[in-house]
């Protein structure tokens, strides 16, 4: 969807597996040549801090490649 919104075509490939999301994220990376990785994440603290999903956080600890963890924009902005 961004790609049409911006106006380029990116080509991508839909891969469904079955198992622990992070173990199949892995995984795959470990097997094809992936440059970078971008996930979203979000929750929020007590005080408000942003602390990464399980998922996110075991991907950036562990891959073998470059992660990039982005959260959604606040509502009111």
């Amino acid at each position: 969807e961004y790609g049409a919104r911006i106006g380029e075509e990116t080509a991508f490939e839909l891969v469904v597996r079955d198992g622990h999301v992070s173990t199949e994220i892995l995984r795959f990376l470990d097997e094809n040549s992936i440059d970078l990785v971008v996930m979203g994440s979000y929750g929020l603290s007590g005080a408000g801090l942003v602390f990464f999903g399980s998922v996110a956080k075991r991907v950036a600890h562990k891959a073998p490649c470059s992660v990039m963890i982005v959260r959604p924009r606040e509502k009111n902005t």
